[in-house]
């Protein structure tokens, strides 16, 4: 799959449990979500665990000029027993109680700084989230992330829940769905 940002081109390639592009994935996300309690592997290995839910997709965009791995989307169906649909469901509102039936969650849409605001996330996005099965798809974003936010505005996306934390010192998030079908 290859796909254009303003100015860079991306080829996209899809990642799976115990593969080499996850480990690229995981470096991308362990660049951009930069935490000094965690480490490398400890990125591989939750990005491993994600891989073996039901219904995984990921996806690493790779500049084409360069090869550098660029960006990274991924996510899986929701389901009770999963840690982040255990902590989103008693939040959501009752017009939305429903919500997270027949859904696909979004964990992860990141794109390395360097490489922001050239349409990269929103060519993630799309890839991603073409030709799903479910119904719905969701995704948590930190409430005070305006550009992200303006993104899944634009293309239709709606505040569903939120803001809400998902420990209790950690930043606010806000739960936005999109219906897919």
């Amino acid at each position: 799959m290859k796909g254009t940002g303003a100015g860079v081109a991306v080829a996209f390639e899809t990642f799976a449990r115990h593969t080499f592009v996850l480990l690229e994935a995981a470096r991308v996300y362990h660049q951009v979500w930069q935490d000094a309690n965690r480490r490398y592997v400890d990125a591989v290995a939750i990005l491993d665990r994600h891989a073996a839910f039901p219904g995984f997709y990921g996806l690493l965009a790779r500049d084409t000029d360069t090869g550098q791995a660029v960006g990274i989307a991924y996510g899986h169906r929701t389901r009770r027993g999963q840690w982040w649909h255990d902590r989103v469901e008693p939040v959501l509102p009752p017009e939305h109680a429903a919500w997270l039936d027949d859904c696909f969650v979004i964990v992860e849409l990141a794109v390395l700084p360097a490489h922001r605001r050239r349409g990269i996330g929103r060519a993630l996005l799309a890839h991603l989230l073409h030709g799903r099965a479910e119904a719905r798809a969701v995704i948590s974003v930190q409430a005070d992330n305006q550009p992200a936010r303006a993104l899944y505005a634009a293309l239709g996306w709606q505040a569903i829940a939120g803001p809400m934390r998902f420990v209790p010192t950690g930043a606010p998030y806000v739960i936005l769905g999109c219906t897919l079908r």
